[in-house]
């Protein structure tokens, strides 16, 4: 069978194998243009706190300081992933709501020079009453994430198939368990790096991304810009299993910074600020109910997720539904209830770790002693 195609059925070469094992294989942090300047972003230290103000005076005084920047240099534009729930700012405007977000930015002739002009931005914070555990965001008087979203729900989702209560009367055996997904955060061997450069009023950016077609359409929006102005070039990628699949502020701030300096910048994160960027994996309380007849076989099922959203939406709506959607796949069932909570708290905002999260049953199904 295999004779009869050129590629099923046989060993074929990796295409890019010998550049990257020999080397050859050029990342964005091995891109070398003239006169290029590093950007770094100055982050919160507190996960939630109101912004009194920002003085970068003593930063733009520092010699080898091209560029600094915060939220009045920067389109006020909300962006995100899902259009349903653009929350997010180039930097923050009003107030912090994770130790890692993003107040301004800098652009200097070197690494020492940057992180120098960074811990000369002063910053007056008013903290705030913060709350990290789903459960108790979505209680009456909890502290809100976003003043727009009453009890911190960022999502919500009923979907009812069938009649699983019907399936539950008929079953032989009903049984409820809780299973709790923890938060896992990639690290891939490239950090996220970019490098912004301006020509003729158009914007070219060499991103360590895994969707260059994402990262033109909002950038162009986000700087009210043609999208053929707007060029993403994708180097090769050291890893990004669902952290790289949307824009960062390296894109955006250094964007900026290259346009106020004239000069290419390069922005990247070091890996503690890849931690601290995150877009990993949710953390979720799964909740399920399930009917099964006297062989096992399952009659019915009722889902009650509360997923730990962090926050911001990033590609949240979409773990959500998957969440739900995907349990159904490998089971064969009619009957199912799903409920979802997404939830915004003060942690790192989520998204999918290599793939959206979904949950199994525990196998073999155990039934009642006789």
């Amino acid at each position: 069978m295999s004779g009869k195609y050129s590629v099923i059925g046989k060993s074929v070469p990796k295409m890019d194998g010998r550049v990257k094992v020999t080397g050859q294989a050029k990342y964005t942090g091995d891109l070398k243009f003239p006169n290029m300047l590093v950007g770094k972003i100055l982050t919160s230290p507190h996960a939630h706190a109101r912004i009194l103000s920002i003085d970068t005076t003593e930063a733009k005084k520092l010699p080898g300081v091209k560029a600094v920047i915060t939220h009045k240099d920067v389109p006020a534009l909300k962006y995100g992933i899902s259009p349903a729930r653009w929350d997010e700012n180039i930097f923050c405007i009003d107030k912090v709501r994770f130790v890692g977000d993003k107040v301004a930015a800098v652009a200097a002739i070197d690494e020492e020079t940057v992180y120098k002009a960074l811990k000369l931005i002063k910053v007056d914070y008013e903290v705030l009453p913060a709350v990290f555990d789903p459960v108790e965001a979505m209680k009456e008087g909890a502290p809100l994430v976003h003043d727009e979203y009453p009890r911190n729900i960022n999502t919500e989702i009923h979907q009812n198939f069938g009649d699983v209560e019907k399936a539950f009367k008929e079953a032989y055996y009903v049984r409820t368990d809780t299973f709790v997904g923890q938060r896992t955060y990639q690290s891939p061997i490239e950090p996220h790096s970019a490098i912004s450069i301006w020509e003729g009023g158009k914007l070219t950016v060499y991103s360590s991304t895994q969707s260059p077609h994402y990262f033109q359409y909002y950038i162009a929006r986000e700087f009210g810009m043609k999208m053929g102005d707007v060029r993403v070039i994708k180097p090769f990628v050291g890893g990004g299993f669902g952290g790289k699949l949307e824009p960062t502020g390296l894109e955006f701030a250094g964007a900026v910074l290259a346009r106020i300096s004239g000069r290419p910048v390069r922005m990247f994160y070091d890996r503690h600020e890849m931690f601290a960027h995150n877009r990993g994996r949710h953390r979720q309380i799964m909740k399920i109910t399930t009917g099964v007849d006297k062989d096992g076989k399952i009659l019915g099922v009722h889902t009650d997720f509360i997923m730990d959203g962090g926050a911001y939406t990033s590609l949240g709506i979409a773990s959500a539904y998957y969440a739900g959607a995907l349990l159904t796949l490998t089971y064969d069932f009619k009957d199912y209830k799903f409920d979802m909570y997404r939830v915004y708290t003060n942690l790192l905002p989520c998204s999918p770790g290599r793939r959206h999260l979904s949950p199994s049953w525990p196998k073999p199904f155990l039934k009642p002693a006789v």
